[in-house]
C-alpha cells in the first residue's frame, strides 16, 4: 500500500526510494530485497532474471548500459547508452505521458533486453513506480493478470475492454 498526503483536498502519493515493488507471476519483491546478494534467482524465468539484473546494475551506479534495439527495421543492434541519457529520456517521456505526475505504477509488457523494455524499468526506478512484469505481448490486457482495472500511463480512465486498440499505441509511445 502507498502512503498519501491530503493537502487542500488533493490526495498526493508519498514516494520513497525503497518503496518500489516489483511484481511478477513468480514473485512480489521490494527493491531492497532485489538488491540483496543472496536473492534466489534460480526459481525465476529468463525475462524476470534480466529485469532483476538490470535493477541491480542501475543501483550499482554503473555509468553505461548495453541494450539492443527492437529490430523493427532489421536485425536488433547492440547499443550502449549512458545513465545521463537514460535519465533525460525517462524524464522527457514521463513528462509527456503524465505531466501531472500522478503515475505510481508501470507495466512491463516488452522484452527487457531491448531498449524499449529497459526504459520501462528505468522509468519505474527513477520515479519510484511499482513495476508489474508480464510475459512480453502485444496485448497483455487480454490476460487475466489483474484483479481490477490497472492504472498505467496513458490509461488512467480506460476499462480493460478498451485496452485492445489503445495498447498498440501505448507500446509505441512507452519506448
Amino acid at each position: 500500500a502507498r502512503l498519501s498526503l491530503l493537502i487542500n483536498g488533493l490526495l498526493l502519493p508519498l514516494r520513497f526510494p525503497s518503496a518500489v515493488i516489483v511484481t511478477s507471476k513468480n514473485f512480489v519483491l521490494k527493491l531492497e530485497e532485489i538488491l540483496k546478494d543472496n536473492l534466489p534467482t534460480e526459481r525465476y524465468n529468463e525475462s524476470e532474471n534480466i529485469v532483476l539484473e538490470l535493477i541491480r546494475k542501475w543501483h550499482s551506479e554503473q555509468k553505461y548500459f548495453t541494450h539492443y534495439t527492437s529490430g523493427s527495421t532489421g536485425r536488433p543492434k547492440k547499443i550502449e547508452i549512458s545513465r545521463e541519457k537514460i535519465e533525460l529520456s525517462a524524464k522527457a517521456t514521463l513528462s509527456f505521458i503524465d505531466p501531472s505526475n500522478n503515475t505510481t505504477s508501470s507495466l512491463l509488457c516488452l522484452n527487457p533486453i531491448h531498449i524499449g523494455g529497459a526504459m520501462v524499468i528505468y522509468r519505474a526506478l527513477i520515479f519510484n513506480h511499482d513495476l508489474t512484469l508480464t510475459t512480453p505481448s502485444s496485448n497483455p490486457f487480454n490476460r487475466r493478470i489483474f484483479s481490477s482495472t490497472p492504472s498505467f500511463p496513458l490509461f488512467p480512465s480506460f476499462k480493460c475492454s478498451s485496452f485492445n486498440k489503445a495498447l498498440n499505441l501505448s507500446c509505441r509511445f512507452a519506448l
